[in-house]
């Protein structure tokens, strides 16, 4: 039994960041008009003004009351900051004035990147052009830009761009458990996207950049010229320029799967890793100048300097984000001999993030790395206790291994949720992975500072590359073992959050000795397991033709049961990048394990049979049949761009949908819903609606 004030009360930021983060959510999922928040905030102020003034007896008798007061404040303050981010809020905003037809002026945000077909920028738009004058706006497009363009690959930050290509809004195609770009680009702000023609823009000659901003392009451009002058295997140099500022484009996605299943794709995310590694680096390399006149107030001035310079270098991920508000409270406490509650200081720069990107709370690396330290704040004092040592290298070996394990217990669920697999030999390999990931960080670091010496960056170069292309084969072993990962989990949100409570409960018990909290916890992940098995037993039964969103390929899942039969192009069946980013997301989430026929359902060339529906796949051999009576089905799947009309189909099957998959081009799907819009006939459109699930 612990004794003294209790644990929640020496944590009031977090209570308050709890608060703050339900008023993002309500924000985003409920419609509550803004001045109903304003009421609740001005009632909340009102209250807590009230308490004040009163005596200590009410305030002990009736604190609760305030505290839900200054609970109710936070939740609408977490209201309004989201409400208030989103440009579609607001007065000025793009979406309010653009028809579709107008010219619009776009600033560059950054230097277009190499696609496989395409150049990639994000702009903002700042003016459209209305009622013949040019009207103020905001707003974030992806323009994309063909190879064959010559103007478009000198383009950089800055450029400004009048453009008379329509802007379109992001599709929000997806298939069922897959990443939704849609939503992705609109927790950035970002609505629209357009592909330019050459003949559809011009160039302004002035450049608007921020020097700020310029600063950090040059920076990162020198870093990645670098980098690929003295690394010359290109996973090598890949993953240094990852590792070093995170600058991942250069990576394999093969590469970086074997990552994640080895469970250290951490190390290749810039992450509070690699905070705490320069923040180590900093303080050993100021230590010489400690016997300084004014050292105690110097060192946290360049360690901060330093540590938010490189936050902004890495791109101001939320996990750098939290890293370096935390590092510059521990370098502020060291030099004024005070130590920060931990829980409080995480839960400011947790807050602190939330002001300004509301949007990062479903951000997997905000929830990763706070998860993460909350976890290792928890539980590591509690696993070192288990075993101790009198020698200090095994001591801080197994300090160490604490703090790896630690840090999966609360963000297991959160991996299992996004991620659907739990890497098992974590330990292994970050035992080897960090430390080396350490030596390779800090040999960058020292090849950058060399660069312009003659011979020396050579020597180093080679040696960087050495170690990167040990550590790539080293993870590419770990990731093909049988057991390397557990795979395809099925994990539900409501799972998610019945074990992280179930792990909080259960370090209640370990903190306070209670039989309440091992008993409560006990009880959530007993709901938690019954949620997956209630989940399951749904997905026993179903019978299903899930037709996919593929990019120019038709793809299908006839369902029944965990059984499936894929249907489609054979390219796709045997391509794994394709088959682990479209289909194997949605197989999890119907929890669809075994590749083979089912008897529940009959499939034949063109027909697929349920004991009560019937769909029709009309691809590019088919043949309309011609007769006096319509043949009846369910559902028609129009694919590979058939030669066929909507009246043609109309006059020879009577059907409840139309659906029309990614296989099509897309002007032909145009005028399919055109004709289908004047004959009022039900249509789906994968391209633009995701993918379709029939139920059979």
């Amino acid at each position: 039994m612990r004794f003294g004030v209790a644990f929640y009360k020496k944590v009031p930021i977090f209570r308050w960041l709890i608060a703050f983060a339900i008023g993002i959510v309500v924000s985003f999922y409920c419609t509550i008009p803004l001045y109903a928040i304003v009421l609740a905030a001005l009632l909340s102020v009102g209250t807590i003004v009230y308490f004040s003034f009163c005596s200590l007896a009410i305030n002990y008798r009736f604190g609760y009351v305030n505290g839900g007061a200054i609970m109710l404040l936070f939740v609408c303050l977490g209201f309004a900051i989201l409400h208030q981010y989103r440009w579609s809020n607001r007065s000025n905003y793009l979406g309010k004035f653009y028809t579709g037809a107008q010219p619009y002026w776009v600033v560059l945000q950054e230097t277009p990147i190499t696609k496989t077909k395409t150049y990639k920028a994000k702009a903002l738009v700042k003016a459209v052009y209305v009622a013949n004058q040019w009207r103020s706006v905001k707003a974030q497009t992806l323009l994309y830009f063909y190879k064959t363009d010559t103007i478009a690959s000198k383009l950089q930050y800055g450029n400004q761009l009048i453009i008379q290509s329509a802007l379109q809004s992001i599709p929000k195609a997806s298939n069922p458990g897959a990443m939704n770009y849609h939503e992705y680009c609109s927790f950035q702000n970002i609505d629209y996207q357009v592909f330019v023609a050459s003949n559809k823009y011009i160039v302004l000659d002035s450049l608007e950049q921020s020097a700020v901003v310029q600063h950090f392009q040059q920076v990162q451009q020198f870093v990645l010229t670098t980098l690929k002058k003295y690394i010359h295997q290109s996973q090598a140099v890949a993953v240094a320029e990852a590792l070093l500022i995170g600058y991942r484009n250069d990576l394999d996605k093969d590469l970086l799967q074997a990552y994640s299943t080895a469970g250290i794709v951490h190390i290749i995310a810039i992450s509070g890793l690699h905070l705490a590694m320069l923040y180590s680096l900093l303080v050993v390399l100021l230590r010489p100048f400690k016997n300084l006149k004014g050292y105690v107030y110097m060192e946290p001035i360049i360690i901060i300097v330093v540590l938010w310079w490189f936050a902004f270098l890495a791109g101001a991920a939320p996990s750098v984000i939290r890293s370096a508000i935390m590092c510059s409270c521990m370098a502020i406490g060291k030099s004024v001999q005070k130590k920060a509650n931990a829980y409080n200081t995480l839960a400011i720069s947790a807050m602190l993030i939330l002001v300004f990107q509301p949007f990062s709370l479903w951000d997997v690396g905000f929830q990763l790395s706070f998860a993460a330290v909350v976890s290792i704040l928890l539980f590591s004092h509690e696993l070192q206790k288990l075993v101790s040592f009198r020698n200090k290298l095994l001591l801080h070996c197994w300090q160490l291994l604490c703090i790896t394990m630690a840090a999966q217990i609360l963000t297991l669920p959160i991996v299992l949720y996004h991620f659907h697999q739990m890497p098992t030999l974590f330990l292994g390999t970050n035992v080897i992975a960090v430390p080396l990931s350490a030596l390779i960080l800090y040999g960058e670091i020292l090849l950058l500072v060399v660069a312009a010496v003659p011979v020396l960056p050579v020597y180093i170069g080679k040696m960087l590359e050495f170690c990167l292309v040990m550590l790539n084969k080293y993870i590419a072993k770990v990731a093909i073992l049988p057991f390397a990962a557990f795979t395809n989990v099925a994990f539900l949100w409501p799972q998610v959050f019945c074990c992280i409570a179930a792990l909080l409960l259960l370090y209640g018990w370990l903190y306070y000795r209670q039989a309440t909290y091992l008993l409560t916890s006990l009880l959530c992940f007993v709901v938690a397991t019954g949620i997956g098995c209630w989940d399951t037993l749904q997905k026993k039964g179903q019978l299903l033709a899930i037709v996919y969103q593929v990019p120019k390929q038709t793809a299908i899942d006839v369902v029944a049961g965990n059984k499936y039969r894929f249907i489609g192009n054979k390219a796709m069946f045997t391509n794994e990048s394709s088959i682990h980013f479209f289909l194997q997301p949605t197989r999890i989430r119907y929890r669809l394990y075994n590749l083979q026929a089912s008897t529940a359902i009959v499939q034949h060339p063109n027909c697929i049979y349920s004991a009560n529906k019937k769909i029709i796949l009309v691809n590019r051999g088919f043949t309309v049949p011609k007769g006096h009576t319509p043949i009846a089905a369910h559902a028609l799947i129009v694919c590979q761009n058939a030669p066929v009309t909507i009246p043609q189909l109309r006059a020879a099957f009577t059907f409840d949908q139309l659906i029309f998959d990614g296989s099509n081009s897309l002007w032909k799907i145009s005028k399919w819903k055109k004709d289908c819009d004047s004959l009022h006939l039900r249509h789906h459109c994968t391209p633009t609606d995701g993918a379709a699930v029939i139920q059979l």
